[in-house]
């Protein structure tokens, strides 16, 4: 087996890296795949949305979408200190979540148009005033 190392330094923040991946066995089997890896600064809070990046509902259901977040990697970095969540096309301007979980957009049914696709948008704030956003639509 063999380890791949990169030196951390050499890579930039924010910015997408992918590695291939290619495997032979001694049978003469072979297989590869890619690897995509994201430098994220460490102050920063981590935000994601659970599940698929797009989610569909019937209107005449509720509509619940989860998302998580910490504070940041980097040791010190306080908590979260505002959580929001928002419908960036505009269709929604008065969002308001049912739930009283801010990490939790919670919809009652009807809220939402059928054959209309919206976009929600979640944000978490540190201490530090730095903020992290995640989409789905």
């Amino acid at each position: 087996s063999t380890l791949l190392s990169v030196n951390l330094a050499s890579l930039n923040v924010s910015v997408t890296y992918s590695f291939r991946v290619a495997i032979d066995n001694f049978l003469g089997g072979s297989d590869a795949g890619i690897a995509t890896v994201l430098i994220q600064d460490d102050s920063f809070p981590l935000v994601s949305i659970v599940g698929a990046n797009t989610q569909y509902t019937d209107p005449s259901r509720e509509l619940a979408l989860f998302a998580e977040d910490a504070a940041g990697c980097r040791a010190g970095q306080g908590s979260i200190i505002l959580r929001s969540w928002e419908e960036t096309t505009g269709a929604i301007p008065n969002l308001v979540s049912g739930s009283r979980r801010p990490q939790t957009l919670l919809l009652d049914a009807y809220v939402l148009n059928a054959s209309q696709t919206y976009t929600f948008s979640y944000t978490a704030v540190n201490q530090n005033n730095k903020n992290t956003s995640a989409t789905v639509d």
